[in-house]
């Protein structure tokens, strides 16, 4: 069982950018993306669960965007490209 941390409305922004980057995979051909994505870290694994808690808010800064394939069920990630980011003046 994941434990994770997972956004409210700071995420809207990601979850825009999900669905975009899906219509356009969709339409590329390439499939579609998975409707019920969500924002979320894994920090660990374990064999129990956790209640929900609420946390200060947490940020950092992103300065690349990965496209990554994720070897379902297997925990292998493969990275196939990095797209660096620039910062807003």
């Amino acid at each position: 069982m994941p434990f994770v941390l997972q956004g409210d409305e700071g995420v809207i922004g990601l979850l825009v950018l999900q669905q975009r980057l899906g219509r356009l995979m969709e339409n590329a051909g390439l499939g579609r993306a998975d409707p019920h994505y969500t924002p979320h870290m894994t920090l660990l694994y374990g064999d129990r669960t956790v209640d929900d808690e609420a946390v200060r808010p947490i940020s950092w800064a992103v300065r690349e965007f990965v496209l990554v394939h994720s070897l379902l069920g297997r925990s292998r990630y493969n990275v196939l490209a990095r797209f660096p980011l620039r910062a807003q003046a």
